[in-house]
C-alpha cells in the first residue's frame, strides 16, 4: 500500500507538471501533494538495501529503469512531445538524469557506508574516495545530493532504530544545506512537505502483495512514456 501511494502522489505531481498551468493555486498545490513521493520511495530504497537477498541484481533492475526512463524524463523536463524527442538538446539527455541515477548512487553510498570498517587503510581510502564521486554523479540526477541524503537517513532510521522525530530533524536539517544556503526560499517551503511523509510511512501499511517487487520499476518508465506522448 505504501508503494502504491507513492506512486499515485508522483503521478499527481507529473500530470500537473505536464497538463497544467505552472501559476495556478490549484497546481502549486498538486505540485506539494507530489513532494511526498521521493521520500517514500527513498525509504522504500532504504528498506530495500537493507533486505536484499542480491545487491547486484538490486542495481541492474534499477540501472534498467533508469535508463528506460531518460528519454520521457527529459521530455517531461523540458515540457517536449515525446515524438519530438530529436529536438531536445543532446547535451541535457547526459547532464540532467531521472530519479533512478539519484537511487543508484544512494544504493552505492550505502553499500560504501557498510564497507567502512574495512581495516585495511588504502581500502579505507579507496572507499572514501569512491563515496565522493558517486556522490558527485548524484548531483546530476533529479533530487542530487539532497535525495541521496534522504535514503540515507531513511536507512538510519530503519537500521539503528532512529526515532520518529529524530529522523524529521535531520530531514529538516538537509532540507535547509540543500535549499536556504542557496537562498532558494521558495524551493525550501515546498520541499518542506516531504517531511509529512515520516506521518505516512508510520501509518500507512507497508504490505507487500505479488509482483509488487517489480511495480515502480515498470510503472515509472511507462507513465513517464504516456504522460509525455500526450504532452
Amino acid at each position: 500500500m505504501l508503494k502504491l501511494l507513492g506512486i499515485i502522489f508522483m503521478t499527481i505531481d507529473h500530470m500537473a507538471l505536464a497538463f497544467m498551468p505552472q501559476t495556478s493555486t490549484f497546481t502549486l498545490f498538486l505540485r506539494l501533494v507530489g513532494r511526498l513521493a521521493m521520500p517514500i520511495f527513498a525509504y522504500k530504497i532504504a528498506n530495500g538495501f537493507i533486505h536484499t537477498k542480491n545487491f547486484h541484481k538490486y542495481l541492474y533492475r534499477l540501472l534498467v529503469m533508469t535508463l528506460i526512463a531518460q528519454g520521457p524524463f527529459i521530455c517531461l523536463a523540458t515540457g517536449t512531445n515525446l515524438l519530438q524527442v530529436s529536438t531536445i538538446d543532446p547535451d541535457l539527455i547526459y547532464t540532467t538524469w531521472n530519479i533512478g541515477l539519484t537511487f543508484l548512487c544512494s544504493l552505492l553510498v550505502l553499500k560504501g557506508f557498510e564497507n567502512m570498517n574495512i581495516k585495511s587503510v588504502p581500502a579505507q581510502i579507496i572507499n572514501g574516495i569512491s563515496i565522493m564521486m558517486i556522490s558527485y554523479i548524484a548531483t546530476f540526477g533529479d533530487y542530487g545530493l539532497y535525495g541521496v541524503l534522504t535514503v540515507f537517513i531513511y536507512y538510519i532510521f530503519i537500521k539503528y532504530k532512529l526515532t520518529y522525530r529524530m529522523t524529521a530533524q535531520f530531514l529538516f536539517f538537509i532540507t535547509v544545506i540543500s535549499y536556504v544556503f542557496d537562498r532558494n526560499w521558495f524551493g525550501f517551503a515546498v520541499q518542506m512537505v516531504a517531511i509529512l511523509s515520516l506521518f505516512i510511512i508510520k501509518y500507512v501499511p507497508d504490505t507487500r502483495f505479488k509482483f509488487d517487487k517489480w511495480l515502480f520499476y515498470g510503472f515509472y518508465p511507462i507513465h513517464l512514456l504516456i504522460i509525455t506522448y500526450f504532452m
